[in-house]
């Protein structure tokens, strides 16, 4: 079941995937993004 995380000022998808044990890619794929760019308050799909 994933969880979802809101991104905060200063995140990195980097930053998000060490924090919750997974990787860049994972959390690319389940939210469908194509590139590595965030912004605040955006919610993510964490696997």
């Amino acid at each position: 079941m994933p969880t979802t995380y809101t991104v905060q000022a200063g995140d990195t998808l980097y930053g998000i995937a060490k924090k919750f044990n997974t990787t860049v890619d994972k959390i690319k794929e389940l939210n469908n993004l194509t590139n590595n760019t965030i912004r605040v308050g955006q919610r993510l799909l964490i696997p």
